[in-house]
């Protein structure tokens, strides 16, 4: 019983986090950026994230038995997920005489 409390709990935590991650994505769209201006490991990791999104609800619409090795999985895209966030609320950009300096 403890087990599938715990995968719940990680499915959730997932989709909170995919949630947050894509919502400052499309801020970033909607702010005048384009898919092109990102860099390519940006948009790799959107896409596994994509990809634990979708995984996250089929476990929890019980769709998708739960196993542990989607267990480790999911956590291991729930760490990348935090990185992603750190990288994005972490950056500094400067703007001298309408140039952006990282």
């Amino acid at each position: 019983m403890k087990n599938i409390s715990a995968y719940k709990v990680i499915s959730y935590v997932s989709l909170l986090l995919a949630i947050i991650f894509f919502y400052e994505f499309i801020k970033e769209l909607m702010g005048g950026m384009m898919i092109s201006d990102f860099s390519p490991i940006a948009l790799i990791v959107a896409s596994v994230l994509i990809f634990n999104t979708i995984l996250s609800v089929l476990m929890v619409s019980k769709f998708l038995k739960r196993r542990f090795i989607l267990a480790v999985c999911q956590t291991a895209m729930i760490i990348l997920n935090i990185w992603a966030l750190y990288q994005i609320y972490t950056s500094v950009e400067v703007c001298i005489n309408s140039q952006i300096v990282s």
